[in-house]
């Protein structure tokens, strides 16, 4: 019994790290003193471990290499002696690089010493690549004569930049920065936040500043006292509205940016965007919906736009609307089905969803974020502390091409609108009808419904629709107002 156990412990022992007190990295089964040795021995699709907060006196190049790079929640300071950048890692030719930190409160962190110039701690050069997904790149504070400064520089036309998650930060200015990405080549942002708290509000303020190909989908990006992303002349910038963005984002005359607003996703924009074009595709719609867009869009001859001009309780009147205004919402029809729209001159996005309010004190009140409006306090699932939740007793939302009454509460999607009473109303849906310039009904409901007699204001019984108000009854029995202009 004795030698079996006594083998079984040296089978365990040969899996086992064998750790000397000055190493700080793990490849494999075996650690190294420094990373220069760990990414030696890593073989392409392995992983390095950082075992030990260090600081290292080396900066280290690695080409035609593939592999992980786990912060494993440790602490790595670059202060080169013979390396006035102070670089940490440089990625270059073929090299393809994953950074994400494994411990459970992803703090891990890379930074540069407090002295000297010149501080990026990742560095990319030819055709190097680098993800990452977790951790903290921290430029370096308290710098005393820095002249060029970031987190992450992608150095190169060809360099290849993809951020998922983590943080990058910086809060020192310098005499001629690079903010907190430094973006030559293609820098793709997923995830994250690129945070620059540096308050000078001069050019070293800024989150990012593009002068290659800069494509954000997510994530957040702030700058406290300048541009929160700034894109150089011929250089692009695809920006979706599902990033939270803090400071503005411009660029040169010359810069394309393309703005993408994503339906479904809270619009969170503290600041104001400058784009060359704006695209909004909701796809399929109903019919009839609700729209509240921070731009005037292009005019579009499938899409008819209305504002609520008269309301009681039992008919909604729309009027039609030939100039739209930004942040301003609507009712529209679109007679595909589809509603996509887009804005292809230069406009600066203010982005503040409106309220429009008729004469007898109902709203249209158009949302830019998800938003749940409660008929009650009383509703178990409400939460007083969330902005997106609100109370409005007397609300009604679009469905299925008509108005029904919240009953509990309804979630209003970003870039729609809803209705508010200012007092109880008797009605529990609203079927609003529109006469075009041939006179065929588009019901809100019920599409092809006819109409089976019409009167005017005063009850007369007439042959056909006239000009200005008429009270029509339908097919199905219901009864509703249409204007003639």
């Amino acid at each position: 019994m004795r030698k079996i156990m006594f083998v079984l412990l040296l089978l365990l022992a040969g899996f086992t790290e064998k750790v000397h007190s000055e190493d700080a990295f793990a490849a494999g089964n075996a650690t190294y003193g420094t990373l220069k040795a760990a990414c030696d021995a890593v073989p392409n699709g392995g992983t390095i471990r950082v075992i030990a907060n260090i600081e290292l006196n080396e900066s280290i190049s690695v080409v035609s290499k593939v592999f992980v790079f786990d912060l494993n929640g440790k602490r790595i300071v670059s202060n080169p002696s013979n390396n006035s950048r102070k670089t940490f890692l440089q990625i270059g030719t073929g090299a393809d690089i994953t950074i994400t930190d494994s411990s459970p409160n992803h703090d891990g962190v890379i930074t540069c010493a407090n002295d000297g110039g010149n501080m990026c701690p990742i560095v990319l050069t030819e055709t190097g690549k680098l993800t990452i997904n977790s951790g903290n790149i921290v430029s370096p504070e308290n710098l005393s004569n820095s002249s060029y400064f970031c987190a992450v520089s992608v150095n190169k036309a060809n360099s290849y930049l993809i951020i998922n998650g983590g943080t990058f930060s910086t809060t020192k200015g310098g005499n001629s920065p690079a903010s907190v990405i430094a973006n030559i080549g293609t820098t793709i942002i997923n995830g994250g936040t690129i945070k620059n708290t540096n308050t000078s509000g001069d050019v070293s303020a800024r989150a990012i500043n593009n002068n290659g190909t800069l494509i954000v989908t997510g994530g957040e990006i702030i700058s406290l006292s300048e541009n929160a992303i700034w894109t150089n002349k011929d250089k692009s910038l695809s920006l979706s509205s599902a990033a939270k963005i803090t400071g503005n984002v411009t660029g040169n005359s010359a810069a394309v940016i393309n703005y993408i607003i994503a339906d479904g996703s809270d619009l969170s924009i503290n600041g104001q965007v400058t784009a060359n074009t704006i695209t909004y595709d909701r796809g399929s719609s109903n019919a009839f919906g609700t729209v509240c867009l921070p731009f005037i869009p292009d005019s579009k001859a499938s899409i008819t736009y209305y504002t609520l001009k008269e309301a009681t309780d039992n008919t909604l009147t729309l009027e039609q609307v030939d100039a739209l205004a930004a942040n301003t919402p609507y009712i529209y029809y679109t007679e595909d089905g589809t509603y996509n729209v887009s804005k292809t001159t230069t406009t600066t996005l203010n982005p503040v969803a409106g309220t429009a309010t008729n004469g007898d004190g109902w709203s249209l009140k158009g949302v830019y974020k998800r938003t749940s409006v409660f008929a009650s306090t009383s509703d178990a699932d409400y939460d007083a502390s969330n902005e997106t939740h609100v109370v409005e007793p007397n609300s009604y939302y679009i469905k299925d091409n008509g108005f029904s009454k919240t009953d509990g509460y309804v979630v209003i999607k970003p870039f729609r609108a809803y209705i508010t009473a200012p007092d109880a109303t008797s009605s529990n849906h609203y079927e609003i009808s529109v006469i075009d310039e041939a006179t065929s009904m588009k019901s809100l409901l019920d599409g092809e419904q006819t109409i089976s007699a019409i009167y005017d204001i005063n009850g007369i019984k007439l042959s056909r629709l006239q000009r200005g108000v008429n009270i029509v009854v339908l097919g199905n029995g219901k009864t509703g107002k249409i204007i003639v202009k």
